[in-house]
């Protein structure tokens, strides 16, 4: 008696242990199928969707698509892509995710898929690996953000443009001059220059290498501040419209076409801009633009 008394716990047990497996199967989302995601393709489109004047936010975008627990999202169309952009942006202003969801008159279920939707995109990237907080490449990033944001209160240039502009000239920070002399653009001392100097050998021409004299600053910070200064002091980069334009693709074109660089493909063309971009892209440095431009 005691045995089949023991024996119909265990099943009792086992039967409420199977319901509340598929209670929690109900009430728990699985994560977000991010590696779906053709990132190139909507980061572009979303970017391009903007336009000129605004910078949209893929994540927030791709956020609500993903609300609709049975979209496939390696499916997302341009058409969907579109749809969701024209809702951020009204009367020419750009909404915040919070708005959105507000006229979209969501159930508070939604509300919150759409919520968890955007963190779990929050830290994700073309490469995973090298969008991670810890990664090298978003440290570096992070030791240059906030004066990078300085630099566009104080001159108007893009936070994205300047961190894709360190992380070209610099190599990451890795470069001697980076280094030894927090220089992270390059700049020689000119004449104007009052501050700290640092001699380092250059190459010039084919093979020939000599040594020049190059600004030193206290900070990386103090570089990217210095560098606003040099672009606006010189009158090529006003002309241009460098500090007229309002994202990321069109200040890249305008630094291009005032000559900041000389950098071309095989066919002579120049890519400066294209270069900036990509890096831009890949590591999300547009939404640090979304987030100054519209907070």
């Amino acid at each position: 008696m005691r045995k089949q008394y023991l024996i119909g716990v265990l099943i009792l047990l086992l039967l409420i242990s199977m319901g509340l497996t598929w209670k929690l199967k109900m009430f728990v989302r699985p994560p977000l199928a991010k590696e779906l995601l053709d990132l190139p393709y909507i980061v572009n489109e979303v970017d391009e969707l903007g336009g000129d004047n605004f910078q949209l936010n893929w994540q927030e975008i791709v956020a609500i698509i993903a609300m609709d627990p049975k979209k496939d999202l390696s499916q997302i169309s341009e058409e969907e892509l579109q749809q969701q952009a024209s809702l951020f942006i009204r009367n020419h202003q750009v909404l915040s995710f919070d708005e959105v969801l507000n006229q979209l008159d969501l159930n508070e279920k939604e509300q919150k898929r759409a919520y968890d939707n955007l963190n779990q995109l929050k830290d994700y990237g073309y490469i995973p690996s090298k969008t991670d907080p810890q990664s090298f490449e978003m440290r570096f990033i992070e030791s240059v953000k906030a004066g990078a944001i300085e630099n566009y209160q104080l001159y108007g240039i893009l936070p994205s443009i300047t961190i894709a502009q360190a992380i070209l000239e610099s190599n990451w920070g890795q470069s001697d001059l980076a280094n030894q002399a927090n220089n992270l653009f390059g700049i020689k001392t000119g004449t104007n220059w009052s501050g700290e100097v640092m001699s380092f050998e250059t190459k010039e021409g084919f093979d020939e290498y000599i040594i020049d004299e190059f600004r030193s600053y206290p900070s990386l910070n103090a570089s990217i501040i210095d560098h606003g200064q040099f672009l606006v002091a010189n009158p090529r980069y006003t002309k241009s419209g460098v500090f007229e334009v309002k994202t990321y693709r069109t200040q890249a074109k305008a630094l291009e076409e005032a000559g900041y660089s000389t950098a071309k493909d095989e066919n002579g063309d120049k890519i400066y801009a294209e270069m900036l971009g990509q890096l831009i892209r890949q590591y999300n440095l547009q939404l640090i633009d979304h987030a100054v431009l519209y907070s």
